[in-house]
């Protein structure tokens, strides 16, 4: 028996021997033809006829996105054309956090699972699925203008597409509000703090604003950084419901996060009478059930939760109210001039593919329905099985979207520790290897812990393996009863190798039959790939026939962006990708000002020269010419994260080409500063205003902030008819931010003059220098001694000015001081976390392109001179034939970085009123025709008025006529009795 028992098991193993023989020569067969079929030279990819032929601009920003998209990073990462460049210039694998390597290959040992931010990558398989759908191009003269289709900021198709999206998933009434956009919905949440407080009444007391805990942390910690004089921050909801006298004072703006973050439970107001900001993040159908849509009068919306793209920034408002609407925009408009016009872009073609598969096998809602809903079932089975943590309660709702009931699949598990002994949740799951958030983050307790399910699916299921360490060795091991032990009884000696042996003989067999079934499977992949290989008749390519040849899910947007540019708009106006379209969905032309017409060749009759507002159009030409070598593609899963290179929200190659472009030009010094990004300049005067504003300490005076008139007006971009259009830059942001560290205290000229007791310093001064000035072109230095001065070098350019020397001042809107550029990081992080990574990326080309053409027949330097210059003497030439107007005196100056003395090329004209009777300098120029910036918006007086010169050509040349009439008149009128100019 034992004899014959071996003998059976030899011949078991005998045959369990041939079979792997046969397996292995099977894998053998099937490596090399997956090799030949998948990494072999393969021919082009099919595509629509005709859909590539003729490209040309867009070819090369085509090719250059599949190139990176290609490299291969073993799908634990990505490489993005922002990435960190090697020495060669191309960027490198980025790689999920427990990966390393070249290709991210590698994974770390013993790598804590990150589950603390909500990073929302977990969608970044869908986009990649929708490649060509999600893509977009971006030329170099997209948007250049600060003004878009609605004469401000705000992209009236987007508006119209996001109405669309509510409408369609119904999760919001949209008819009877007024949209609001903002950098990130997190830029709206002071917005609305500020559009909801009373509005500068010195004695209203300031708005509380308050929340239910457990809370979203951010409304606290942005309404105590912003630290407003008309609201303040004033607790939980609980505080005031157990207080009636509490509950009676001034107005109180309730935040409500429904579902909420961290718990994801659905909320109400709980105060009667509160003004309730309902942030709606999460109310899509694949975080949540729709019940029915929600009608608040203020609701928050973002891009981040809804498809994933995080690093565009972009969040919108629902208001009911017009005028909370128009301070809302205000305060956007004031901080940084609007949301990014590439963001808009690409976030409109981001909900046009939503809206294109809503329903259907691609619909986005079913797809991160179907991770989430995953994630949180395999979460909950493990956790489960424990009695030391536990997980929010949730059960299966009905899905008015869906139209059924629908399981739950929550951005977060809201984790509470149960044993008495973990008295701090996330330092209990932090030693198991497990980074949360703290549930004190969110006032709801340290036995709490907030764990992220959006992120990449390694993230996941690291999560899901450190999570199953917790439950079974630990806490089994732990809790055992004494005596006894998690692993079962032993049996005797004996009958322990008896058993064995039976049990080695069955899986000896089961694996025999194991491996039957893996061969025939392999055995008839190798006939299929037989079959595909050499019986199949090979259809036509239909591939585009030179130059698309060989792109793939690029093309398309490719060969959209071509044929919108190639539209005619008879050189006096353009047809953007995000215009307002007609019935058919195809945008038109935009006209230069003064034209009109389905095509921009119709001359509007008298119309009114336009030089208001510094709109650096006049550039648009060099891009147009540079077209090829500085579009760039946007593939629709660029950059979802919050984070990016620096581990934060800064890109470091970004960073290294600006040094470049600041060394190679020679106009700053780099090497000793700390840089920090804004969402234009604009958002960075805040920033260093908080940054070098005493640190929250109740007891020091504030600072005071002041500025030497005539100085700059960040009206650059509003419209004369806006309320936004009458003040100054550094005025109205002091004053409407209106922190408790800092005041707008007037022109520094006031202090110098002034021996007694207002010329004391003891609340520290800030003194903005811009240099060249605006709007008068002079160079500037301080005034006041010993003040901390911010140097906006906005304009210290070879273009517009000559360059003496490189600047070196301790703040050029970046800082050689470590601890005014942390602040002044962190007042970005907290405001809009950080600038729109689309605009990194698309910044980064045109850097690039610059620094590719210095000093060579395409400088864009050289470009700009020209110009600029043309215009100014052309200008000078007119108005010094006249006694009633005068211009600036400038001079030729050496210029360091072309090597020779140039001539004036100012980006304004800063126009002097000479006659007595022209009070308003302004107002004659309008008289004229011509539309000017009053002097008085500069802290100057009426008497000056500044006319721009960097908008279009054809708004130069109305300029140029009007004020050639305005001479002309001028000599006719003064001409002597009986004389003529003529």
């Amino acid at each position: 028996m034992e004899t014959g028992r071996h003998r059976s098991e030899r011949s078991v193993v005998s045959a369990g021997l041939g079979l792997h023989v046969l397996l292995c020569s099977s894998l053998l067969l099937n490596a090399l033809f997956f090799a030949y079929h998948f990494l072999g030279a393969s021919p082009p990819p099919t595509t629509t006829p005709g859909l590539g032929d003729g490209l040309s601009w867009a070819l090369q920003a085509a090719r250059e996105a599949e190139a990176v998209a290609a490299i291969d990073c073993s799908g634990h990462g990505n490489v993005f054309l922002d990435g960190i460049a090697d020495e060669d210039g191309r960027p490198g694998c980025e790689c999920h956090s427990c990966f390393t390597g070249p290709n991210c290959s590698v994974r770390k040992p013993n790598c804590n699972a990150d589950a603390d931010s909500g990073d929302p990558v977990f969608m970044e398989p869908y986009w990649k699925r929708h490649a060509a759908a999600g893509a977009v191009v971006f030329s170099g003269w997209h948007r250049l203008s600060y003004i878009t289709t609605d004469g401000l900021f705000h992209s009236i198709e987007l508006e119209r597409q996001i109405r669309r999206l509510h409408n369609a998933v119904g999760n919001a009434v949209v008819d009877d509000k007024y949209i609001v956009y903002g950098t990130g919905s997190i830029q709206l949440i002071n917005a609305l703090v500020y559009a909801l407080s009373p509005e500068g009444n010195a004695s209203s007391p300031p708005a509380s604003v308050v929340a239910t805990a457990p809370y979203y942390n951010t409304y606290k910690m942005q309404t105590d950084m912003f630290d407003g004089r008309e609201y303040r921050w004033d607790g939980t909801t609980a505080a005031w419901a157990n207080n009636g006298s509490r509950n009676s004072t001034g107005d109180v703006i309730e935040f409500v996060t429904s579902p909420n973050n961290p718990d994801t439970a659905f909320r109400r107001p709980v105060l009667d009478g509160s003004m309730a900001v309902v942030d709606h993040a999460y109310y899509w159908p694949h975080l949540t059930h729709i019940p029915a849509p929600a009608d608040d009068d203020v609701m928050l919306f973002t891009t981040s939760k809804l498809s994933g793209h995080a690093g565009s920034r972009f969040g919108w408002a629902l208001i009911r109210d017009k005028n909370v609407a128009k301070r809302a925009g205000d305060y956007v408009g004031q901080s940084t001039m609007g949301v990014s016009r590439d963001t808009q872009l690409r976030i409109m073609k981001i909900i046009k593919v939503i809206l294109a598969n809503l329903h259907s096998k691609d619909d986005i809602f079913a797809f991160g329905y179907d991770v989430m809903s995953s994630r949180w079932s395999r979460l909950n089975a493990v956790v489960s099985r424990s009695t030391r943590i536990s997980l929010q309660k949730m059960q299966p709702e009905y899905c008015t979207y869906f139209s059924k009931i629908r399981e739950p699949s929550p951005a977060y598990a809201w984790v509470k520790c149960e044993w008495e002994e973990d008295v701090d949740c996330q330092e209990t799951l932090l030693a198991a290897g497990i980074i949360s958030r703290s549930g004190t983050n969110y006032e709801g307790g340290s036995q709490y812990a907030r764990l992220s399910l959006l992120k990449p699916q390694d993230d996941f299921d690291m999560l899901l393996e450190r999570m199953a360490d917790i439950v079974e060795p630990i806490e089994e091991h732990s809790r055992a009863p004494d005596g006894s032990s998690s692993i079962r009884d032993v049996p005797p000696t004996a009958e322990i190798m008896d058993t064995g042996r039976h049990r080695s003989e069955r899986s000896v067999v089961s694996a025999g039959l194991g491996l039957h079934v893996l061969l025939c499977s392999l055995l008839l992949l190798n006939a299929l790939f037989f079959a595909y290989h050499f019986l199949r008749a090979s259809p036509p390519t239909t591939t585009t026939s030179g130059l698309g040849e060989g792109l793939s899910w690029a093309l398309q947007a490719a060969t959209e962006a071509e044929a919108l540019a190639a539209i005619d708009c008879s050189g006096h106006g353009n047809v953007f990708l995000d215009g307002i379209t007609d019935e058919d969905g195809r945008p038109g032309c935009e006209c230069n000002s003064c034209f009109t017409g389905p095509d921009c060749s119709v001359r509007t009759p008298n119309c009114t020269a336009d030089a208001d507002s510094g709109d650096p159009v006049f550039m648009e030409p060099y891009w147009k010419r540079h077209a090829t070598a500085s579009a760039v593609v946007f593939s629709g899963w660029h950059r979802l994260s919050y984070i990016t290179t620096d581990g934060l929200f800064h890109s470091n190659e970004l960073d290294r080409q600006i040094r470049r472009l600041h060394k190679a030009v020679g106009n700053a010094l780099v090497d000793d500063k700390y840089m920090v990004f804004g969402s234009g300049s604009s958002q960075l005067i805040n920033a260093l205003v908080y940054a070098l504003s005493p640190e929250g300490n109740a007891s020091s005076p504030p600072a005071i902030v002041i500025a030497s008139a005539p100085y700059y007006s960040v009206r650059e971009c509003f419209p004369v008819s806006t309320s936004l259009h009458n003040g100054d830059a550094y005025e109205m942001q002091t004053v409407m931010f209106d922190g408790r560290e800092y005041r707008w205290d007037g022109n520094a000229a006031a202090w110098s003059n002034n021996n007694g007791p207002r010329n004391s310093t003891n609340g520290g001064f800030m003194e903005f220098v811009t240099v060249p000035n605006n709007p008068d072109a002079a160079f500037r230095k301080p005034v006041l001694a010993g003040s901390s001065a911010v140097y906006d070098h906005a304009y210290y350019w070879p273009h517009l000015t000559h360059i003496p020397a490189p600047a070196d001042e301790d703040v050029v809107l970046f800082t050689t001081d470590e601890n005014v550029a942390k602040r002044a990081e962190y007042y970005v992080k907290m405001s809009t976390m950080g600038a729109s990574r689309d605009t990194q990326l698309r910044i980064l080309k045109i850097i690039k392109v610059i620094l590719a053409n210095l000093h060579s027949k395409d400088d864009i330097f050289f470009f700009g001179h020209d110009v600029m210059r043309s215009k100014w003497r052309r200008l000078n030439a007119v108005v010094s034939r006249s006694n009633r107007i005068s211009l600036q005196k400038m001079a030729p100056h050496y210029c360091t970085y072309f090597k020779r003395t140039r001539e004036p090329s100012p980006a304004y004209a800063w126009v002097k009123c000479e006659w007595e009777e022209d009070v308003d300098c302004q107002e004659t120029l309008q008289a004229a025709g011509i539309i000017s910036r009053s002097g008085t918006l500069f802290g100057a007086g009426t008497r000056h008025t500044r006319l721009s010169i960097l908008k279009t050509q054809d708004d130069f040349d109305v300029l140029l006529e009007r004020i050639t009439d305005f001479v002309d008149a001028e000599k006719r009128s003064r001409a002597p009795a009986g004389s003529s100019s003529m």
